[in-house]
C-alpha cells in the first residue's frame, strides 16, 4: 500500500505570513494553478482506493480539483497544529510575544490557547495507524493536509527526533508519497 500526502495549494493565509492552525482560508490563483498543475502531473494517472482532506478548506480545494470525481472523506485529525490564539499570527508576533517558542524549541509546549507539536503527533499518527488497519486491503490512499502534519509523520518515518521539527519544510501542492510498511516499521513516538 502507498499513501501519497499532498500539502494544499498556495493559501492566502501563506501569503500573510499567518502560522494559520485551524484558520479557514481560501486558496489563492496561484494555489489553484499549482494544485491544477499536479492534477496535470501523474497522480490523476494514479487508481486511489480512499482519498481524505483536512476539512480546512484550502485542503477541502486542493482535494476537490486533485480528484474531481471521487468522494473524499473529511478527517478532522488532517487539520494544521491548532495554534490557538496565535492562529493569524505571523512568526515574527510569535518570536515577539513567545521569544523562546522557535529559538528553544519544545515539541510540549503549546501555542497559547493551541496544542503542541507533541499532541499534533500523536494526533496525526493515531488517525495514520487506525487507517492503515481500516483500509490495509487498500493499494493507494491520498491524503490532503498541511506541512505541519505531513511533516509529523515524516519525522515518525524517518527517526527524528521532534526537538528538531521542522526538519522536512513541505512545499504547497507537494506530494510526499510513502510505503505503509515504512509507516507501520516506525515506532509510534520517537525520541524528543
Amino acid at each position: 500500500m502507498k499513501i501519497f500526502f499532498v500539502r494544499h495549494g498556495e493559501s492566502a493565509a501563506n501569503i500573510k505570513g499567518h502560522i494559520t492552525g485551524p484558520l479557514d482560508t481560501p486558496l489563492t490563483p496561484l494555489g489553484r494553478q499549482q494544485v491544477s498543475a499536479l492534477h496535470s502531473s501523474y497522480i490523476c494517472q494514479i487508481p486511489f482506493d480512499v482519498v481524505f482532506s483536512s476539512p480546512a478548506k484550502r485542503a477541502r480545494d486542493t482535494a476537490g480539483i486533485l480528484f474531481p470525481n471521487q468522494p473524499i472523506i473529511v478527517a478532522d485529525e488532517l487539520l494544521e497544529v491548532d495554534a490557538g490564539e496565535a492562529s493569524e499570527w505571523t512568526l515574527a508576533k510569535v518570536n515577539q510575544y513567545c521569544p523562546e517558542f522557535w529559538t528553544r524549541f519544545d515539541p510540549d509546549r503549546s501555542y497559547p490557547g493551541g496544542e503542541s507539536y507533541h499532541d499534533l503527533y500523536i494526533r496525526i499518527n493515531k488517525w495514520l495507524d487506525q487507517c492503515l488497519v481500516k483500509y490495509n486491503t487498500a493499494v493507494n490512499i491520498a491524503v490532503v493536509a498541511h506541512g505541519c502534519p505531513i511533516g509529523c509523520v515524516l519525522h515518525r518515518v524517518r527517526k527524528i527526533p521532534m526537538a528538531q521539527f521542522p526538519c522536512c519544510p513541505i512545499h504547497n501542492a507537494e506530494v510526499i508519497e510513502l510505503l505503509a510498511e515504512d509507516i507501520k516499521k516506525a515506532p509510534a513516538w520517537i525520541e524528543r
